[in-house]
């Protein structure tokens, strides 16, 4: 299996030299809003840098609690107003955990409902389906199995492991029998300069394929179907032949 490296930004990951940047991902996803009305003050920029680079973008909306799921989706494509080539992600990791009452009292249904909400109505504006961003300890906790969860894709974070790492490990998530990306390092890992941001912290992510099949899931190519060569088509023939009872 090959695997195609890409990264996660925002205006905490200024980047110093896209064409440092470029030589090391192939993909981009960068945070474009946060609730019904934050937008990231460095998402322009990056949009842009990343379009005159060649970069496979994609856009990500941070999911904030109780709040409108209508406004949430709404502000997200408010903000972005270019087709992403990647299908847009919704961020949800907050409530942090059961103790964090920044937003009051949560509920795993309430939770639930606004996220669910969220990427359907981002589905019916787009006739896409976008991505769902999380960690299992988030998801296991918070979304309950009363949603198609499966429906969108999955953009795991997972670190401190390594591939493959998805069968039978303990932080798989619910819901999902794959992923689409894995975010597999962090903040914690300060090599960002070494990748042309001018900041230490970076997050990569790995998309299982090639560039040419990231850009066919995409829907940016077609399918590229082999040709049928000569010996194909006698082989095609004599199998029709048997099973026609015919001589060979």
């Amino acid at each position: 299996m090959t695997y195609l490296l890409g990264c996660d930004l925002s205006s905490y990951n200024p980047v110093s030299d896209w064409d440092l940047l470029r030589s090391k991902c192939s993909f981009l996803v960068t945070r474009a809003s946060k609730g019904s009305t934050g937008v990231d003050s460095a998402f322009q920029t990056i949009w842009d840098g990343a379009k005159q680079h060649n970069f496979l973008r994609g856009a990500y909306h941070l999911f904030i609690p109780k709040v409108s799921a209508k406004d949430q989706a709404d502000n997200l494509l408010k903000i972005v107003k270019d087709r992403p080539d990647i299908p847009f992600v919704v961020d949800a990791e907050l409530p942090a955990n059961l103790n964090d009452l920044r937003w009051g009292v949560c509920s795993p249904l309430e939770i639930t409902n606004c996220v669910w909400d969220i990427l359907t109505r981002i589905e019916q504006k787009t006739a896409r389906i976008p991505e769902l961003y999380s960690r299992a300890d988030w998801i296991n906790t918070w979304l309950l199995p009363i949603k198609d969860w499966s429906h969108f894709g999955l953009h795991v974070a997972r670190y401190g492991t390594t591939l493959p790492w998805w069968e039978g490990d303990h932080y798989k998530p619910k819901y999902w029998d794959e992923w689409d990306f894995w975010q597999f390092q962090a903040d914690s890992v300060k090599d960002g300069h070494a990748y042309g941001l001018g900041c230490d912290a970076i997050d990569l992510d790995y998309w299982q394929g090639t560039e040419d099949e990231l850009k066919v899931w995409c829907g940016l190519q077609p399918v590229q179907v082999p040709p049928v060569t000569l010996e194909d088509r006698v082989a095609r023939l004599e199998i029709e032949a048997r099973a026609r009872g015919w001589p060979v």
